[in-house]
């Protein structure tokens, strides 16, 4: 979900189903082409931001880590995005 949905809009699709080897450097290239298809909206990976909890994650991160990290819930993590500020 985008945190400022001014900013940024929401994908049609909001839920991902992923491997928990995944990393947050892979979700941001999905969101920016999603972006571009759905909203015809340019964002370039680097200037988007994840956030679990409002706190930003780092690109190499894997979703495992961030959900022993930062999550450790039984609901589906929550992820939410923003661009980055300057």
């Amino acid at each position: 979900f985008p945190c400022d949905p001014n900013k940024l809009p929401r994908l049609q699709k909001p839920y991902l189903r992923s491997s928990i080897e995944a990393n947050v450097k892979q979700y941001k290239n999905y969101l920016s082409g999603k972006l571009l298809a759905e909203h015809q909206q340019t964002v370039a990976a680097a200037d988007i931001e994840i956030l679990c909890k409002m706190k930003p994650l780092k690109n190499e991160s894997t979703l495992a880590a961030v959900w022993k990290e930062h999550w450790n819930e039984s609901e589906d993590l929550e992820l939410y995005y923003q661009l980055k500020e300057s």
